[in-house]
């Protein structure tokens, strides 16, 4: 048993962001850490939704911008902007990843008895990657499932590109 899925089974916290007008939780379990956005390197010829690479602790990692993924408008960042470094199962094996989000609001308990169904009707392609939607104060959060998010037909992102993205930085560095 992986230590997400440990993590899954005897906890019920949840990281809520917000991205555009929309608040989105995702489980602790996948959740590494949260960062200031630092400089990021450029990645050419990679999907529109990888921003590009960070340095994180000497190794580089992807980041992928949210907004984009959900066909949202680009926004320049702001002192909320942060990383928020995940744990995503992509084809079999466990990869970290950093997110660009809006902000990172608070970690709420959260019984998967109090999550509701998503709606019937398909306003917007989300149904692959939402699960449920929470019912908070005088809104809906939408339950994220992080490792749907990177295997739906949007994104092509694979555990070989990642790979290699890897290798040649390794073997650039002096």
């Amino acid at each position: 048993m992986s230590k997400i899925t440990e993590i899954k089974q005897t906890s019920n916290s949840f990281l809520v962001f917000k991205t555009g007008s929309e608040h989105f939780a995702t489980h602790v379990g996948h959740v590494n850490h949260i960062m200031e956005v630092p400089r990021i390197t450029d990645l050419p010829d990679s999907p529109e939704f990888v921003k590009g690479l960070i340095n994180l602790w000497g190794k580089p990692l992807p980041v992928v911008d949210v907004r984009k993924k959900m066909g949202l408008k680009e926004l320049d960042f702001n002192v909320n902007t942060c990383v928020v470094v995940v744990q995503v199962l992509i084809e079999n094996e466990i990869r970290q990843l950093g997110l660009i989000v809006d902000s990172v609001d608070e970690v709420l308990e959260i019984d998967s008895e109090n999550i509701l169904p998503t709606p019937e009707a398909k306003v917007f392609d989300t149904s692959s990657f939402i699960y449920g939607v929470y019912p908070f104060e005088d809104e809906f959060i939408l339950m994220l499932d992080i490792d749907l998010l990177f295997i739906s037909d949007n994104i092509n992102l694979d555990s070989k590109q990642l790979s290699d993205v890897e290798e040649s930085l390794e073997t650039t560095r002096i």
